[in-house]
């Protein structure tokens, strides 16, 4: 599964968010700290984000459905 994403650096905490355009509205239910492998390139800027998905509640934590 593909799906567009947004995200945005806040500088003065040090901070990326990156949010799936699929999201469902807020408010959100919980949140999942999860450990992540990030792919930097040659000038040392982030270009991907890996995710080491851990499961929520017994369960696997799955993508966004596609509105529609």
């Amino acid at each position: 599964m593909q799906g567009k994403a947004h995200w945005r650096y806040d500088d003065s905490v040090n901070c990326w968010y990156v949010s799936l355009d699929e999201r469902s509205p807020q408010p959100y239910r919980t949140q999942v700290k999860v450990e992540a492998i990030l792919d930097i390139d040659i000038d040392g800027r982030l270009a991907g984000i890996e995710i080491v998905m851990p499961s929520h509640e017994g369960k696997p934590i799955l993508p966004p459905v596609r509105p529609g």
